[in-house]
């Protein structure tokens, strides 16, 4: 069943959409890092922030999705470097 908002658009679509979009920029962001891309990786990352603040939390990322391990501690480097910025 489909929710709607006022105006006619579709919440549920909504919702997946800025969900697909936090995630994308958040692969990017990790991908890039591990690459030695940091000013991309930075980018990408704020992107997801502006969707998702939970990015910034190791916990919940790692509670949050299927990463091989490789991509989890790259990415727990980068927010290392995020805090000591």
């Amino acid at each position: 069943m489909w929710e709607v908002c006022p105006g006619g658009s579709s919440w549920r679509v909504e919702q997946q959409r800025t969900y697909t979009y936090s995630w994308l920029h958040r692969n990017i962001a990790s991908a890039t890092h591990l690459q030695g891309e940091g000013e991309r990786a930075e980018e990408q990352f704020l992107r997801a922030l502006e969707i998702e603040p939970l990015w910034s939390d190791i916990a919940w990322v790692k509670a949050n999705t299927r990463w091989p391990p490789a991509l989890e501690d790259a990415f727990a480097r980068f927010l290392a470097i995020q805090g000591s910025s």
